[in-house]
Formats: C-alpha cells, structure tokens, sequence
C-alpha cells in the first residue's frame, strides 16, 4: 500500500470513529480536505476532531433552533423526538425537555430535570448563575407538581420584571386568596405547602 493509500485510509478511519452522529456525505467531505493537507497523522487527528465537532456544534445551534420552534407551535411531540436523538444534554436542551414534558401533563418529570440545574450538587441555594427563565420554568413545573413552597421562593427571589414571572406572582396571589383563614394563617408564619397542584394557564414553560 502507498503512503498516499495509508494517509487515507488513516483519515477515513478517524472520520468514522469521531463522527457517529456526523453524515456519510459530511464524513466525505472532511476526508477529501483532511487528506489534501500536508500534516502528519498526529497532526491530522486533531484537526479532524475539530473539524466534526465544529459542524456538529452548528448543528446542535440549529436543532435547538427548531425544537423551539416546534414548542412555540405547541407540536411538542415532534419536538420530544427531536430531543431523544440529540446528543447535547446541555442546559438549554434540558430546559426545552422540561418544557415538552410540562405540556405533555408530566410535570413531575420537568420537576427532577431542572431542579439539578438551578439547585446544583443538591444545593439548598439556587445557582447564581442559571438564567431566570430557567428558574421561572422550574417554579412552574413544581407549581403543577404540587410543590408550592418551593415554587414560591423561586418566583420572590426573583427580582426582574418579566411576563413568566408577572404571571406566575398572579397565580400564587390567587391561590392564597382562595385559601381558608386557617391555612393563610400559616401560610403567614412561614409554612409553604408542598403537596396542592396548582393549575396554570398554558402555554406551559418558556422554551
């Protein structure tokens, strides 16, 4: 075999085993540029890794892209299939699962997917750093769950204005007014309910 044939066959090999969820064409197409330029094989191997992980990562940009838009068109089944063959388990993927299953009446579900991400490590305080929208999502997925108290300090804690939390302050204001003196009495001295679903006005979560 040539050295020409041995590059190749080199390049075709790391093609395949970095690029599962990369198509056969695209596969192609990263292998006729890999081999025209004069690296070595140790050279070779990384820039094909980023290569592959370049596109995917556009990919990835892109099928978040239309799973949210498939939400916002509340064609949330369609959307969960596209989630179970992505890849990425990065925040804003799980967030858009949460948001599938709190439409598909699981809020529980929704509930133990963003409770990780906003109260990391098991953490009694929220992560500083997750967006409010995230927050917001999990407030109302455990508003459904039943989870009221722990709905409640995500959304006072929260002090920026915006449409998901103005709702969600409403719906909690109704709730206590439609509660007995008994219970607002408690509700008063600081003992939050966590087992009293409460229903929201769809559409569910912000994707």
């Amino acid at each position: 075999m040539s050295i020409g044939n041995t590059k190749a066959s080199f390049t075709r090999t790391a093609c395949f085993n970095f690029s599962h969820s990369v198509s056969y064409h695209l596969r192609y197409l990263i292998r006729q540029k890999a081999d025209k330029l004069p690296l070595t094989k140790a050279h070779k191997l990384p820039l094909i890794k980023i290569m592959i992980r370049s596109y995917q990562m556009k990919n990835e940009k892109n099928s978040l892209e239309n799973i949210r838009k498939l939400i916002d068109e509340n064609n949330v089944e369609k959307a969960m299939e596209m989630l179970s063959y992505a890849a990425d388990k990065s925040m804003w993927f799980q967030n858009a699962r949460a948001v599938c299953l709190m439409r598909l009446n699981l809020p529980e579900k929704a509930v133990k997917i963003l409770t990780p991400i906003v109260y990391p490590g098991s953490c009694v305080a929220v992560d500083p750093q997750v967006p409010d929208k995230i927050k917001l999502n999990l407030a109302t997925a455990m508003l459904l769950a039943g989870n009221i108290g722990g709905a409640m300090i995500l959304v006072e804690e929260n002090s920026h204005d915006c449409p998901l939390r103005d709702k969600l302050k409403l719906i909690i204001k109704k709730w206590r007014q439609s509660q007995s003196l008994w219970t607002r009495l408690t509700l008063f001295f600081g003992a939050l309910p966590y087992d009293k679903a409460v229903s929201v006005e769809g559409p569910l979560g912000e994707p």
